[in-house]
């Protein structure tokens, strides 16, 4: 299993946002909409799924990171 964690406004929290902003946006819509303080949890419907696919390498504690978009995944889902 690998976790990242990262900050609130980190360079890696800015990256990621702006990598997968279709989700990222739905995600800010539906917390704007919400009461002030709710963490529950927001599921993603499919045409806002958006993901990280980690691949492990020959070296020990590197892995290769793919980022499949939005866009991505529409393009697959009509080539299939």
């Amino acid at each position: 299993m690998v976790q990242v964690r990262y900050c609130k406004n980190s360079e890696i929290a800015n990256a990621l946002s702006g990598t997968f902003q279709r989700s990222y946006l739905f995600i800010q819509k539906i917390k704007q909409m919400q009461e002030k303080g709710n963490k529950s949890r927001i599921d993603l419907s499919e045409e806002y799924k958006e993901y990280i696919a980690v691949y492990t390498t020959e070296y020990d504690d590197s892995y290769l990171i793919e980022t499949i978009v939005s866009e991505d995944v529409s393009v697959m889902r009509d080539d299939v």
